[in-house]
């Protein structure tokens, strides 16, 4: 309220001061006949006070442009707040923030192009040259997300884009699609609006460029910009896209990462993936623009991005799981034990588990909880081995099997956990913890889901 009478008090006094400049411009008393007749002292006095007018008046003028130029800047600026946050909505870094960390001593062979013998397209080179995509594909679970993740914060990436820049100024956007979230998570309008808010966040300067149309339109309104957000379709952020990508130039490159598009929502069969696909083709092929891509090796996107510089990531992980298995498995002293006593047969039993999950880092994650359960009950190497052996090497397979040993007096339980759990990361409320399941569970459906998005 207080900011609002002080723009008010400033308007009035504005308006005072125009007042009395038109006021000063009408006296030209020295062009008057009657002026003439005057005592030559009175007419002196008369000039001497025109000219204390007219610099009054330069006065006024100056005070009234720089009065102008401030409100001016003050409603750009919130004309600008307005499209930001438009363009923002709560969940949209849920997912990268959920992404698990890479472990210790992992995923730094990413900024080398061989391992063990194996090749892949060099992300060094492609992060300092001029290059358009790079596509990381692999099985679900393999880790694409945690390497996103790793490349995007890892300080090596930036510095390798600062000499691909030769210093001069980089924007780099990120979005972390999420087939499980919120219709923003999984949709194209929230990647759309998720890379349009972090690029235009770091040069609002922009805005008015991307979107001409509308950004004068809500500016012409002055004091009665409206509270509520404005409504963007999938057509009008392609475009501001478009517009953004092709103002790049060698003095302000764009770099944008990508993850999971796979698990944007719709079918291959609808078209939706290609379409998405094709646009993001387009938009880094024009100068000074690149994107880091990444999702499932389906043969869709085999068609678009197969030519463009890459790697498999199932192909490149076995060392990495290896360092994650060998750091869990040894921090539990029965192991340990079971090592001394022949480090041939755990080695082994490693080389195993590494051969079932066929590249697959989530599988290892899933079964390696089952492997240590084995261990606490002090089964024998051969034991591990048969546990193991009984679990399937399909994701989803596995998924199943998990499922299908809950007991059945806990199957109730069990659904009612994982619609809390959907309305939880849906509706982005709060994180369900123990205590909030222990309440939820002896609610109704109803009051669960009631609880869930208070």
């Amino acid at each position: 309220m207080a900011s609002r009478l002080q723009r008010y008090k400033q308007e009035l006094d504005a308006h005072i001061l125009v007042s009395l400049s038109q006021k000063f411009d009408k006296i030209s008393l020295s062009s008057n006949d009657r002026f003439a007749k005057l005592d030559q002292d009175l007419q002196s006095s008369i000039k001497n006070l025109i000219h204390i007018l007219d610099s009054m008046k330069k006065d006024i003028k100056e005070s009234i442009d720089k009065n102008t130029s401030r409100k001016d800047k003050e409603l750009e600026n919130d004309t600008d707040n307005l499209f930001l946050a438009s363009l923002r909505f709560p969940t949209m870094d849920l997912r990268f923030e959920e992404v698990s960390e890479a472990h210790q001593n992992t995923f730094q062979w990413v900024y080398q192009n061989e391992r063990n013998g194996r090749k892949w397209d060099s992300l060094s080179d492609w992060l300092t040259s001029d290059g358009q995509i790079y596509w990381m594909n692999g099985k679900a679970g393999s880790g694409k997300s945690t390497l996103m993740r790793y490349i995007y914060g890892h300080s090596e990436t930036l510095r390798l884009l600062q000499n691909w820049s030769d210093g001069e100024a980089i924007m780099v956007a990120k979005y972390f699609f999420w087939n499980s979230g919120s219709k923003e998570q999984r949709s194209q309008a929230g990647l759309f609006r998720s890379l349009l808010f972090e690029a235009l966040n770091q040069r609002r300067d922009l805005i008015r460029y991307i979107f001409p149309n509308q950004w004068a339109q809500n500016r012409s309104l002055g004091s009665r910009l409206p509270n509520e957000k404005i409504l963007w379709s999938l057509p009008v952020l392609k475009t501001a896209l478009m517009r953004l990508t092709q103002m790049a130039t060698d003095n302000l490159r764009m770099c944008f990462f990508v993850d999971g598009l796979d698990e944007c929502e719709g079918t291959q069969e609808s078209g939706d993936h290609r379409a998405m696909g094709d646009f993001l083709k387009i938009i880094s092929a024009f100068p000074f623009v690149k994107a880091c891509l990444s999702s499932r090796p389906w043969h869709l996107f085999e068609v678009i991005f197969g030519r463009d510089a890459g790697l498999r990531l199932q192909d490149l992980t076995r060392h990495d799981m290896r360092v994650y298995v060998t750091n869990k498995l040894t921090d539990n002293g029965r192991m340990k034990a079971l090592e001394e006593l022949d480090p041939v047969s755990v080695t082994q039993f490693v080389d195993k588990l590494l051969d079932k999950a066929e590249g697959v880092f989530l599988w290892v994650t899933l079964v390696l909880k089952s492997v240590i359960n084995g261990i606490e009950r002090y089964e024998t190497i051969s034991g591990l081995e048969a546990r193991i052996g009984c679990l399937p090497s399909d994701l989803e397979d596995l998924y199943s099997h998990i499922f299908s040993r809950i007991d059945r007096s806990d199957m109730q339980r069990a659904a009612q956990i994982i619609q809390i759990f959907q309305v939880t990361e849906s509706s982005f409320t709060r994180v369900a913890t123990v205590i909030h399941l222990g309440l939820e569970l002896e609610a109704t459906y109803d009051q669960a889901v009631s609880r869930a998005c208070e």
